[in-house]
């Protein structure tokens, strides 16, 4: 019995009335006499004859003429080979439902490994919560142990500029403000800013994180309480910059 060619239109898995009357050894002719009349039992009935036949159209070599097909659904197959006895209608199912399986397995899209998948959550979660330089390598760090991917080609250390909690820098320049006020005035200049995720059950956690502009006078660094929270540090040279900008 001849192979059987399926072609894939607009994700769904078709095959050729022409290559179906060759294989079940019949007038191509005849067999759309067969097909017209099954879709006119479909339409009375009130089934969308679309989804077992769909019209189509071919070019003979002989002649740039168009003449009449059909592409075949699986459905279209089954209409087909129900209405077969013998040993045609058993080989012509065995044959398209083997293609038909072959092809839905390729079709199938193939699942990203899980190291991928982590990498990718590293990366929208660095656009979240923009975190360190320090924080970042921490991330991939813990992605390539959990994956025993060796992490040799990591740097030991980034090269950052010292940072210090608000609380000792506050301490440290004689400020007698307090980190939450000092936090409320950074809320309400735009350089922080309060976010939130997820806890238990429906509990929604707040943490604080350093925005795009807040970035120029410190860093997020990863929670040590929580991975997916970030604590606000500050650059120690740039805090006198910072605490001008609050008093203006």
């Amino acid at each position: 019995m001849n192979n059987l060619t399926i072609i894939s239109q607009q994700g769904e898995l078709l095959v050729n009335s022409r290559d179906v009357a060759k294989i079940i050894e019949v007038r191509h002719a005849d067999l759309l006499d067969k097909i017209n009349g099954y879709i006119q039992y479909l339409e009375n009935g009130k089934f969308r004859s679309q989804d077992f036949f769909i019209a189509s159209t071919y070019k003979a070599d002989s002649n740039n003429r168009n003449y009449d097909c059909y592409l075949m659904t699986r459905k279209g197959c089954d209409m087909v080979a129900n209405k077969m006895i013998g040993e045609k209608g058993v080989l012509f199912t065995a044959t398209y439902v083997t293609e038909f399986e072959r092809m839905s397995k390729q079709q199938k899209p193939t699942a990203l490994p899980q190291v991928e998948v982590d990498l990718i959550a590293i990366k929208y979660a660095s656009e979240i919560l923009r975190p360190s330089e320090a924080g970042k390598l921490k991330m991939l760090t813990r992605v390539c142990k959990n994956h025993n991917v060796n992490t040799n080609f990591l740097p030991s250390y980034t090269a950052e500029d010292v940072t210090r909690s608000a609380t000792e820098l506050l301490a440290k320049h004689g400020k007698s403000m307090s980190a939450v006020a000092f936090n409320k005035r950074l809320i309400a200049l735009g350089l922080l800013e309060v976010m939130t995720r997820n806890g238990k059950g429906n509990t929604k956690k707040e943490f604080k994180s350093l925005t795009e502009t807040g970035l120029t006078y410190g860093k997020n660094l990863v929670s040590p309480m929580n991975e997916r929270e970030t604590q606000p540090h500050f650059y120690e040279a740039k805090f006198p910059e910072l605490l001008g900008k609050m008093i203006a």
